[in-house]
């Protein structure tokens, strides 16, 4: 359980982290590839990379998904909830649009879960998680840190003057982890 526990927290770090973590628990790498979601070692992830991946996962009831609201160019922010446990965890990815290696541990996160049954109940019995795959799909698409309109989400916390700041704001406030 510990070793399951020091993944899901490393996951929403970094891979490297995620790695780290494996490693010190003795997780092998093949071991890591069984878990591993397929297709998604590109460097950059865009909207289109990851919508089949979430469409697949949406199948499943272990899954909550809900629509946040729509980026500035129109596309979908989807929140993805998993368990009702008492510890309470918000995470979202892509904020940065070319930042996508948190992306990549969360689908293998899901993939997981889809799995290994017996882990995924226990993380749903101690755990409430929401989590937001692509905070910034426009920015994704682009390549670029900023969502389509050259605003960094990061420096907008305060202002919320962009869709995907507001859609962060309304989550976190309603959330409240």
């Amino acid at each position: 359980m510990q070793q399951a526990l020091k993944w899901l927290f490393a996951s929403f770090l970094s891979l490297t982290t995620v790695v780290q973590a494996m490693a010190v628990d003795g997780l092998s790498v093949e071991q890591y590839q069984q878990i591993k979601q397929p297709g998604l070692d590109k460097p950059q992830l865009e909207h289109s990379d990851i919508a089949p991946l979430l469409a697949l996962h949406q199948q499943n009831a272990l899954f909550r998904f809900s629509q946040l609201g729509l980026s500035a160019q129109g596309t979908p922010v989807w929140q993805i909830d998993i368990g009702t446990g008492p510890i309470k965890v918000l995470a979202w990815s892509q904020m940065h649009g070319d930042e996508s290696t948190c992306t990549k541990a969360i689908l293998d996160l899901f993939e997981l879960l889809r799995k290994d049954k017996e882990y995924a109940d226990f993380i749903q019995s101690i755990y409430t998680l929401y989590i937001v795959p692509l905070a910034n799909p426009d920015g994704a698409e682009v390549h670029t840190r900023e969502n389509i309109n050259k605003v960094d989400l990061n420096r907008d916390v305060k202002e919320c003057t962009q869709p995907e700041s507001k859609i962060l704001k309304k989550i976190f406030e309603e959330f409240q982890p």
